[in-house]
């Protein structure tokens, strides 16, 4: 709603709240899902209703609680591409019900406060990107859209926007200056004391756990909200597993 705000009315909010911030969080998951039209003769939306759905909002929800912007299913996490899940790591175990499989918890290393800004050569930061820009898209492959011998149009969407889908996007990964700089948060060294900490946990040896955790915590200047999650929770059993510990949590 902040766009729909004249200039002199956002800085009046901003005054009333100084440092004001939107946080936004993501749950992921994958599974089916039913949709249906629920509503009255003045006004009809459409909904979806699974289990899936559920986890997907209970997914959302918890970022909160792991302190991070995204939050992600292993059903998901095995769909992402080998790029992708270079850029992730698992931060639970868990089984919402007794009749759910034990499922892992993945987050994907982003800091979304960089200010995504465009580059100049000299490196210096210049003008934000536009929050409108002409694009044209394709929702057939790139190398459909590029085969002269398929007659442009007939995908039946007349003038409607298309999206080409690249074979090679994965290499957006590593090109794209934005997304770089917004991964730099957490080092490939921090990666495998999270990972030695994070085995520990589900073996139950949570003073070791505890170790590792402290150190992936200290690095990120007190900001990593995985680490301080599990700490959190650790230290309730004084930092001592269970003894009805399977190595996840229910």
């Amino acid at each position: 709603f902040l766009c729909k705000f004249s200039p002199r009315a956002l800085s009046e909010l901003y005054e009333r709240m100084p440092g004001y911030k939107c946080r936004i969080g993501c749950g992921l998951h994958f599974g089916w899902a039913i949709e249906g039209a629920i509503g009255s003769s003045k006004k009809i939306d459409a909904s979806y209703i699974s289990p899936h759905v559920n986890m997907s909002e209970t997914l959302e929800s918890a970022t909160k609680e792991y302190g991070t912007s995204i939050l992600m299913s292993e059903p998901f996490y095995k769909l992402l591409s080998p790029e992708a899940i270079a850029g992730c790591r698992k931060v639970d175990t868990i089984k919402k019900r007794e009749s759910d499989p034990v499922t892992g918890l993945y987050t994907y290393e982003v800091d979304l406060s960089v200010g995504f800004t465009l580059a100049n050569k000299e490196g210096k930061k210049t003008k934000r990107l536009p929050h409108h820009r002409k694009t044209t898209f394709s929702l057939v492959s790139k190398n459909i859209a590029d085969d002269p011998s398929v007659k442009k149009g007939s995908h039946g969407l007349g003038d409607l926007p298309s999206i080409k889908i690249y074979n090679n996007f994965p290499e957006v990964w590593d090109a794209d200056n934005d997304v770089v700089r917004a991964r730099s948060n957490f080092s490939g060294f921090q990666r495998q004391i999270w990972g030695k900490g994070m085995d520990a946990f589900e073996e139950g040896k949570w003073d070791v756990a505890k170790n590792h955790f402290d150190d992936v915590l200290e690095q990120s200047g007190g900001k990593d909200g995985p680490s301080r999650y599990l700490l959190g929770r650790m230290e309730q059993h004084k930092f001592s597993a269970p003894d009805s510990w399977q190595g996840y949590l229910s």
